[in-house]
């Protein structure tokens, strides 16, 4: 009961952001309970996911170390010269567990990805938000944790529709529909973020885009500090 009743209320600010947020706003922020029903239905879908391009990986790499005839016949043809280099290059990439050993270890990295997902766009939104002015409350930075895991447990309908990226050619051509879902679910998570705080939306969409600027700026001087780091140590021990 309570899966389909938090499916609903997703939907809900899928399709009615404005309203359900704005429902969902007057309650208290509660950042646990919020983000463990966001990774109750974020991580399956991912772990859903990745199992599927793993599988293909796995057989791209079986079929690198065995190339069918064909394959070897196009080789020769048009790299006579190095086509023995390249299949015993091929041969020597390393292959993967199969399944029945990586899926578990898969489900971690799914677990991991969509926390780290989660605090990464709670500590820069925010940041970002109270920058512009648009956290006043007491519990800022729950109300910020709260619209993050919110807004992507909406989105796990996006990452649903996700799925038809892993078919073979149909994937690619709804990479731009995809694209769009996208881009909706980013204005999504602005909407759900101000309307948390109280404040304009705009300020709220803003966020997320001052977020990007932010940390490129951030991890662009981090990068610099540490090449500066490794030419001062290189400098001092006369390389």
């Amino acid at each position: 009961m309570l899966i389909i009743t938090q499916l609903t209320t997703y939907l809900k600010m899928t399709l009615a952001p404005v309203r359900t947020f704005t429902e969902q706003a007057t309650k208290k922020p509660r950042p646990v309970y919020s983000v463990g029903l966001m990774l109750l239905f974020r991580v399956p879908v991912l772990w859903v996911t990745t199992i599927i391009y793993y599988i293909w990986l796995v057989r791209a790499l079986e079929l690198a170390h065995d190339p069918p005839l064909e394959l070897q016949d196009f080789v020769r043809h048009y790299a006579a010269s190095s086509a023995n280099d390249i299949f015993l290059e091929l041969k020597n990439i390393p292959l993967l567990p199969q399944l029945e050993t990586a899926w578990p270890w898969i489900g971690l990295f799914a677990l991991l990805v969509v926390v780290g997902i989660w605090m990464h766009n709670s500590v820069w939104d925010h940041t970002a938000l109270w920058m512009l002015g648009g956290t006043k409350s007491e519990d800022s930075f729950k109300t910020s944790c709260t619209a993050i895991a919110d807004v992507m447990g909406a989105a796990t309908y996006g990452t649903l529709l996700g799925l038809i990226a892993t078919l073979p050619f149909v994937g690619l051509f709804a990479l731009p529909l995809l694209g769009i879902v996208n881009i909706y679910y980013w204005i999504l998570r602005g909407i759900g973020l101000s309307i948390y705080h109280g404040c304009p939306i705009w300020k709220g969409v803003v966020a997320t885009i001052l977020h990007v600027l932010l940390v490129v700026i951030f991890y662009g001087l981090l990068i610099a500090v540490v090449i500066a780091a490794f030419a001062f140590i290189a400098l001092r021990a006369g390389l």
